[in-house]
Formats: C-alpha cells, structure tokens, sequence
C-alpha cells in the first residue's frame, strides 16, 4: 500500500518528461522538417511533377505520416496530462463537498445541542411559573379560607325550634318558637315572616342583643290544614363587627293528627334581598 503513491509519482513525472521532451522536439524539429522538404521538392520537382496521383500520394504519406503520428503521439500525452489534472481538480472539489458535508453536519449537531439546550430552559422555566401559579393559588385560597373562618367566627349562628305548641278548638295551631344564637354575639335588628297561610304575633325588634346562648321568642300561629306550606324567615342583623348582614331560612312544618308539629329548617341564599 506505501509503494504504490511512489510508483504512480514516477510515472506521472516520466510521462511528464516525455511530453515535454516531445513537444519541444516537435516545436523545433517540425519547421525544419517542413523546411528540409520544400528544399527537397524543389531540388526533385521535375521528377515529382511527373508522379501520377496515386504516386504522389504515397510519397505525401511518406514524408508527413511521421510527423502526423509524433503528433498524435503528443496529443495522447497532453490529453492524459488534461485528464490526470482534471481528475485531481475533481478529487479535490469532493474532498471540499466532503467538507462542507461535515461541516453542515456539525452545524447541524450543534443546532441541535442548542435547541435542546433551550427546550431544557424552556421546559424549566414553564415549571418555576406553574410553581409560582400553584404557590400563588395556595396562598390566595390559604388567605381567603383564614378570611372566611375569621367571618364565620364573627357571625352568628340560629338555631330555630319549637319550645311549645298547642292546638285551639277552632283547629288553629299556637308555636311558640325561639331563634337561639349559638355563635358570635350579634344584634338583631330586623326579622320578616313570608307566608300566606301562618301569622306572626311577635314583640316589636328593637335592636335585639344575642350573646351566645341568647334566644328571641317568635309566636305564630297557622290553620292545622295549612300548616305543611313552607315558610320564609329573614333575618337582619349586625355581627360582631358591626357589619349589618342578612340570613334567610326556610322552615317546614309537619304535623299528623293532633300530634305536636316538628320542625325542620335551612339556611337559603337569595339574591332579592338587598341591605338597607
């Protein structure tokens, strides 16, 4: 394998010498050649001007065929020179392609890299700010439940129940009922009794002050065919911030026979009561 580049470097320089041996030689050798055979046809033109065509074509051929074929020969020389030099142009072009092949190739490779490298930022940049949103959502529904447990802990708590009853020979049916603050001490300051069916016979609200435990007597009374209709209570009051807040419940009553009624209630949220 190491021999074989010094082998072809001979060659090449030898067929180089040759050439060039030879195109010197043909330069210089062939106006003396021409010249050596005009003065030769003009010493011998009286027998050549005899010669019949096919005879003067073969002395024609005689005196210019070697000429013609260390020519040909020259040509054959140069043309493998040209075509040696073209093949090393093309060698070389492939090896810049080849290059520039591996170069685009490391371009690309380091695009790459690159662009991972950013999707890595990326992907851990959207993950700080997910972070930060969940840690911020945290704090603010950490924040809201303290606020509203510190609400619920200054609002009032009602209990509704039934403390008597009693049922009249005109079928209508007395409840004395109380409404129990079992939560923060409040103010009661107004109270309304929606119903078609049950009357409501309370004292007069007076800016009624509930501490926990307290309670605010309410009597009605209600035909005891009528008694199963539900039943509206709005309540007004001021909490312990002094803040003037309004609770609604519905209250259902049920009775069998002449058994005393039960009572059931739940707080309700409405959007028609407005704050006055």
């Amino acid at each position: 394998m190491s021999e074989e580049p010094s082998i072809s470097n001979i060659a090449t320089g030898l067929r180089n010498r040759v050439s060039l041996i030879l195109s010197w030689a043909l330069k210089i050798g062939t106006p003396i050649y021409l010249i050596g055979f005009g003065f030769y046809i003009n010493k011998k033109w009286g027998k050549i001007s005899g010669l019949d065509p096919n005879a003067l074509g073969d002395l024609l051929a005689g005196a210019f065929g070697p000429l013609a074929f260390a020519w040909l020969v020259l040509g054959y020389f140069q043309q493998g020179e040209e075509l040696r030099k073209s093949n090393e142009a093309f060698e070389a072009q492939t090896k810049q392609l080849k290059e520039t092949v591996e170069q685009q190739r490391a371009l690309v490779e380091a695009s790459q890299k690159q662009l991972e490298y950013h999707e890595g930022i990326a992907r851990e940049t959207q993950r700080q700010v997910r972070n930060q949103e969940f840690e911020t959502r945290r704090r603010h529904l950490k924040d809201a439940q303290a606020e509203r447990i510190a609400y619920q802990a200054k609002q009032p708590i009602f209990k509704i129940e039934i403390e008597t009853s009693g049922l009249n020979e005109h079928a209508y049916w007395k409840l004395n009922l109380s409404i129990r603050n079992v939560g923060a001490p409040c103010v009661l300051e107004f109270l309304e009794f929606e119903s078609q069916s049950y009357k409501l016979i309370h004292n007069k609200i007076s800016y009624e002050r509930l501490s926990p435990g307290d309670y605010f007597p309410l009597y009605i009374t209600a035909h005891r065919e009528k008694l199963n209709e539900n039943v509206s209570l709005v309540l007004r009051y001021f909490d312990a911030d002094g803040s003037s807040t309004v609770a609604c419940y519905e209250l259902k009553f049920t009775a069998t026979g002449c058994e005393s009624p039960r009572l059931a209630f739940k707080k309700i949220e409405r959007s028609d009561i407005v704050i006055t």
